[in-house]
């Protein structure tokens, strides 16, 4: 009976000790940190260029800096790469029907070519 109380209290402190540290895991898995966080300046002037660590220092005035990268803004870029899309497809569609017009008077042509050929046919009578 001691051997199984003892087992008994060290299965129990052992259970408590995972618990704890499942629980310190999943409070961590749950924590915010900077990486969560981001922060898009616009409007910064292009003649002024300046380096990568000048601008991470100037904003770790107000904590810490995870990355820092330079981007331009890519809206007027994006919105003519679609208007193209949406013309290539429509000229796409526009040649499908073109191609489908060419021949459907390709067979009526040479239907009426077979209908005045049989009209100039001798009888066979």
């Amino acid at each position: 009976t001691c051997a199984l109380l003892v087992a008994m209290v060290c299965s129990g402190r052992w259970l408590r000790a995972a618990t704890t540290r499942q629980h310190h895991a999943d409070c961590r898995a749950h924590m915010l940190d900077v990486s969560h966080f981001s922060l898009v300046v616009r409007g910064l002037p292009l003649e002024q260029r300046l380096p990568v660590a000048s601008r991470r220092q100037f904003f770790e005035q107000w904590g810490e800096v995870v990355s820092v990268v330079a981007a331009r803004d890519n809206r007027v870029l994006v919105s003519l790469l679609r208007r193209r899309q949406i013309l290539s497809q429509q000229l796409k569609d526009d040649e499908i029907r073109v191609a489908r017009a060419k021949l459907e008077m390709f067979r009526d042509a040479r239907h009426a070519r077979a209908v005045a050929a049989s009209r100039h046919a001798p009888d066979g009578g």
